[in-house]
């Protein structure tokens, strides 16, 4: 038997009795083709090592969860769920702002043209920004950039809500 190598798996065919071969671990399984399935195992000693280093990953996702092994999963669930709660609540609140925001944009538009700048937003956020105050029927136009958090440079323009298309002759 090699190690290290592709090794077919035979059923044991190679040894005296399969149990020669010891612990069987498929590690994962995929498509390589129609109704064909690869498996890839470790077997023996590189089986146990297998499981063993699955036994400390758990114990360390525990311990930074601060939780048991046995409760690893609903705990991991429950966080899951508490970052996309939190995450709900600061899109609402970036909305919020976005629209307050946009009240004191509106006031000092020319024209119903708003042109500035506005740096740290994310590409999304300046999005909503805009979106916000092209709402507003006195609005014609609005063109917003500015530097993301990211070092990046965003732009977002749109036109009114209550513009008109011209009639093109």
């Amino acid at each position: 038997m090699k190690a290290g190598a592709s090794v077919e798996l035979c059923g044991g065919t190679h040894v005296a009795a399969t149990g020669d071969i010891g612990l069987i671990k498929i590690v994962q399984e995929s498509s390589i083709g129609s109704n064909l399935r690869r498996i890839e195992a470790v077997t023996g000693q590189n089986s146990l090592a297998y499981v063993s280093t699955l036994l400390d990953q758990v114990n360390v996702a525990s311990e930074m969860l601060s939780t048991n092994s046995e409760a690893l999963i609903e705990t991991l669930a429950r966080k899951i769920a508490e970052v996309k709660e939190l995450g709900d609540e600061i899109k609402s609140l970036r909305s919020s702002a976005a629209r307050a925001r946009a009240g004191s944009m509106i006031e000092k538009s020319s024209n119903g043209v708003v042109v500035e700048r506005v740096d740290g937003l994310a590409p999304a956020d300046l999005r909503e920004l805009a979106i916000a105050v092209r709402l507003n029927p006195s609005i014609k136009a609005v063109v917003l950039g500015g530097i993301t958090p990211t070092g990046g440079v965003a732009l977002v323009a749109a036109t009114g809500v209550g513009l008109k298309p011209r009639q093109v002759s």
